[in-house]
């Protein structure tokens, strides 16, 4: 992302905003957050894009890894 879009954005910043998780059991979780990264255009126009992530998380051998995203 950052190699082909993010390079024309100036001044990016990466905003997260509503986030939410959920225990689905004793070793499996699912995390959602929305975020916007506003920045300036190559020309200086002001700009943002944004979206949301979800993953599914589950413990094994101790460790959270993500199973699904």
């Amino acid at each position: 992302f950052w190699e082909r879009v993010g390079r024309n954005m100036v001044d990016a910043r990466f905003v997260v905003g509503t986030r939410q998780a959920t225990r689905l059991g004793a070793d499996a979780a699912v995390v959602t957050f929305t975020y916007t990264i506003p920045h300036r255009t190559p020309e200086g126009r002001p700009h943002a894009i944004g979206g949301a992530w979800t993953a599914a998380f589950v413990r094994r051998g101790g460790r959270w890894v993500i199973v699904q995203e």
